[in-house]
């Protein structure tokens, strides 16, 4: 069993080494830390099985050191020995999977019936353990690579873990990210570490791996020129599916996160692409800067809905241009979280032809609606705006004036002029709709419903509902149509 005790003030160190040591523990080996980077290193190198933290070090703090190892999904067990008696403390320990939190001075019997319980403890995690390391690299420096891709490590942390897993941040590095068909599994990664070994060995290079996701990995490799060549020699074995995306901008080790990002935005269009071969930035690239591009981008700042039919009449396109032009649209309409799905939804059912048909159609309707909201002066947008933020808050006159800082006779005059009715009705008829969607196309409750569009009432959410539509809310969710008496044409 292996320990380490790290604190600043070194007779606190020997103090608690003395008490460990006097007692009836056996076959234990003590190392010591006096501040957070150094204890982790010692952690990292040594493979430490318990690590007895202050919180208050320099370099860093016995939470912040307790976050890396829960992070970093580290077999090491923390217990924390602070002067802190506070709740905050306490409870942000927890969080970070800290297995005790003593406080200062602790003493000899608690301090040992701590230490012994966490023993305890790692023996049956070792007895247990049937978790295998990934691949080809140790579980370690698998869950660094993917804390540097996401962004999660200091520049300090990454200098410190790149040399212990020996990536130098002189050397240059290449990364592919694949995105594999089927959701990984025991018996996937199993079968993938045996493709990866073939390759390695065959292509004389070395990968470092890290699964990034369910079902996507990226491999980092030294500069290789036949990149290719892997991707060939993957596919080779007939069992894995996948596609694989590429970006050659990465000079060293500290852009690794910034070339991340850029696969991911490639992984978006080859996943519509369903690109058998490997899709690199530079063809997204040439892409865009396509005249059709710049044309379609201009039709879009523009209220020329005359242009429209035109402009699809002559469009000679791509699959990759058609994807990046359903991908300028949603991002007009300012819902890109939503395009992947959408653009999958009509090009996987549909012909170029059909599928540019549907773009058209949607771009007037885009234009339609912007140059519907363009006639609402910026108060009036900024208060339907607020309206459609929170709707289970129920919004007057009076609230909106005062967040808008207005008199609210004025704002009402204003809102009824450019909407074509009064606040009221409006107000109304936005939480209808809502209820409308929900009612039709989620499982929550009727009850549940009237409180997301701001009726804590039941019975008066029933009562306007009737008043609006003309059938209840029990008869919407069974699917019996009624008349609705919608009045505009603005949208949720």
């Amino acid at each position: 069993m292996k320990i380490v005790i790290v604190d600043d003030e070194r007779i606190i160190v020997q103090g608690l080494a003395k008490m460990l040591q006097q007692s009836t523990l056996a076959d234990i080996e003590y190392f010591y830390a006096n501040n957070g980077l150094q204890a982790l290193e010692i952690i990292l190198e040594e493979k430490i099985d318990i690590a007895l933290l202050d919180i208050n070090m320099p370099e860093m703090d016995g939470l912040k050191l307790a976050e890396v190892v829960y992070e970093q999904n580290l077999p090491t067990k923390i217990i924390i020995i602070s002067g802190y008696d506070d709740f905050h403390y306490a409870r942000s320990a927890l969080k970070v999977g800290v297995e005790d939190y003593l406080l200062k001075p602790v003493s000899e019997e608690a301090l040992i019936e701590s230490v012994e319980k966490v023993m305890t403890k790692v023996n049956n995690s070792k007895e247990n353990k049937t978790l295998s390391s990934f691949v080809f690299e140790s579980k370690e420096k698998e869950i660094f690579l993917r804390r540097v891709l996401h962004g999660e490590l200091t520049y300090q942390e990454i200098c410190l873990l790149g040399e212990k897993y020996q990536i130098s941040e002189g050397k240059r590095y290449k990364m592919l990210v694949l995105s594999f068909s089927e959701k990984f599994t025991n018996e996937k990664i199993s079968e993938l570490s045996q493709i990866f070994n073939r390759v390695q060995k065959k292509l004389h290079i070395r990968f470092f791996l890290t699964v990034t996701d369910y079902k996507r990995m990226a491999l980092l490799f030294e500069d290789y020129p036949f990149v290719s060549e892997i991707v060939e020699e993957i596919k080779k074995d007939r069992n894995v599916s996948f596609f694989a995306t590429f970006s050659d901008r990465m000079n060293n080790f500290f852009q690794l996160k910034e070339d991340y990002l850029t696969n991911m935005m490639l992984q978006e269009y080859a996943s519509l692409l369903a690109k058998s071969s490997i899709l690199s930035l530079e063809e997204v690239e040439e892409v865009q800067k396509e005249k059709q591009i710049q044309m379609y981008r201009e039709l879009l700042k523009s209220d020329k809905k005359e242009e429209i039919h035109s402009f699809f009449q002559t469009l000679t396109t791509t699959r990759l241009l058609e994807v990046h032009l359903w991908k300028m649209y949603y991002d007009e309409k300012k819902t890109q979280e939503k395009w992947i799905s959408e653009i999958i939804l009509s090009l996987s059912k549909m012909s170029k032809k059909e599928s540019l048909k549907k773009l058209e159609r949607a771009t007037e309707l885009l234009l339609a609606e912007k140059n519907v909201q363009e006639n609402f002066s910026p108060i009036v947008e900024r208060a339907i705006s607020l309206i459609k933020q929170d709707l289970s808050y129920k919004h007057s006159l009076k609230t909106l004036s005062g967040e808008l800082k207005m008199n609210p006779t004025y704002l009402g005059q204003l809102f009824s002029k450019e909407v074509g009715e009064n606040f009221s009705s409006f107000n109304r008829k936005i939480r209808m709709k809502k209820a409308q969607k929900l009612l039709k196309n989620s499982s929550l409750k009727i009850r549940d419903v009237a409180k997301t569009v701001g009726y804590e009432d039941l019975s008066r959410f029933y009562k306007v509902y009737k008043e609006y539509y003309g059938f209840t809310p029990n008869d919407a969710r069974r699917g019996i149509e009624g008349k609705i008496n919608a009045k505009s044409t603005i949208n949720d």
